[in-house]
């Protein structure tokens, strides 16, 4: 199979085609410019997949639902500003594998110290924050913000 993939590979680089101006200008022969692809298809998969569901979301789920679905993932975004003081940002700037390995764990331990406290707090004033956002029928689901934040972050 492998033998296969290069001989392909081989009979595509002396093709025409290949080198032709049309496949320059479309096809990235510099790191960076393969780099720039990887990252875009992956973001242009990652939006393809919300585009063609959210028909299929929007038939079982109510307005109602994405409003609180809405506010969720609000307080969720808020609270993982916080949550490890931006310290991951910091990760790729040392010299060393050991700082680096170091600031992992301290923002491994402000976050688990910030999702604690969420929880405290969400559970304590579970009410009184449903009741600041406007939305009562988010109450039963506040509890779960932590959680969110700990894996999103984590």
């Amino acid at each position: 199979m492998k033998a296969l993939i290069l001989k392909l590979k081989k009979k595509l680089r002396t093709s025409r085609w290949w080198n032709s101006k049309l496949a320059r200008t479309f096809i990235p022969r510099s790191n960076f410019a393969k780099n720039v692809l990887t990252l875009s298809s992956g973001t242009l998969l990652a939006i393809s997949i919300t585009f063609i569901t959210t028909p299929i979301f929007s038939r079982m789920f109510t307005p109602g639902d994405y409003g609180i679905l809405s506010v969720f993932t609000s307080l969720v975004a808020l609270i993982t500003a916080l949550a490890t003081l931006r310290f991951e940002t910091a990760i790729v700037l040392p010299k060393k594998d050991k700082e680096a390995v170091d600031l992992i764990f301290v923002s491994f331990v402000f976050l688990s110290i910030i999702s604690l406290f969420s929880l405290v707090i969400l559970t304590l004033f579970n009410k009184f924050i449903s009741g600041i956002v406007f939305t009562p029928s988010i109450a039963r689901w506040l509890y779960l913000v932590p959680l969110q934040v700990f894996i999103l972050v984590g």
